[in-house]
């Protein structure tokens, strides 16, 4: 079922691209899977932390980040950012081939050692978690010298079970919140238990129900219903909930 919310919102810049690292903070190094040894590349360690870098506004390239062009700049013209990053790489640099391989991780969620390489799923909590690795599986990649490197994108990513996110770069517009009415699309489907609240992309600049609008429609092609004023509510500004408390949408 898709539930659509018309409402008041703060937007956020959201992506990145064509960017220049200016600091990379190591922040833990230890052995991976136990120090065990892979080919002549021989055992690896793993490298998480936080690097930092900058944008340039009137770069072609970056023009395709939302309201860039409306993010505070630092001293030399700049839009600076702040992410996750974690790596793998062999322990002696001087096994290393000088190749790397980047995983674009799904919502802070490293999957390529697990879908391509076999190893073992992790338990839900632990499933990004490279120090919980125990069996890597097949990671061919790994003998021959080759480091793999992660960085966050998603600032509403979980951090959990060694989860990736990114600070936001938050515009503005003559130094004040940038305000727009927008649209949410909202899908409860049947994978996972229904929840009874709905995360909002962006933060709602009020919290009065009856300034926003709220639809329902069980298939796309179908025509929206609007639920009821008090048939829902806003619990903070980026969460609405159906009412009565507790009410789980259908699928």
């Amino acid at each position: 079922m898709k539930t659509a919310l018309l409402a008041a919102a703060a937007c956020a810049a959201c992506a990145l691209a064509h960017a220049r690292v200016t600091e990379l903070v190591v922040e833990k190094t230890a052995p991976f899977a136990g120090g065990q040894a892979f080919g002549d590349a021989g055992a690896y360690e793993i490298v998480t932390g936080t690097l930092r870098g900058e944008l340039d506004p009137g770069t072609s390239a970056n023009r395709g980040i939302v309201n860039l062009h409306k993010a505070p700049l630092n001293a030399r013209g700049l839009v600076e950012y702040e992410t996750d990053f974690a790596m793998l790489r062999p322990a002696d640099p001087k096994r290393a081939n000088g190749k790397l391989l980047f995983e674009v991780n799904n919502r802070g969620r490293k999957f390529v050692l697990h879908w391509v390489y076999d190893a073992p799923a992790l338990g839900a909590s632990a499933t990004n978690d490279l120090f919980a690795v125990k069996d890597p599986g097949k990671p061919y990649l790994l003998r021959d010298g080759w480091t793999i490197a992660w960085s966050g994108w998603d600032p509403d990513a979980p951090r959990a079970g060694g989860g990736m996110a990114m600070k936001a770069i938050v515009p503005s517009e003559n130094g004040a919140p940038i305000v727009r009415s927008i649209r949410e699309e909202l899908v409860s489907g049947t994978r996972a238990p229904a929840s009874a609240s709905f995360r909002l992309s962006y933060d709602s600049t009020t919290l009065d129900s009856a300034k926003a609008t709220l639809t329902v429609r069980r298939k796309e092609a179908d025509e929206r219903r609007p639920v009821p004023a008090g048939g829902w509510k806003f619990v903070d500004a980026r969460t609405i909930a159906l009412l009565p408390d507790g009410t789980a949408p259908e699928p």
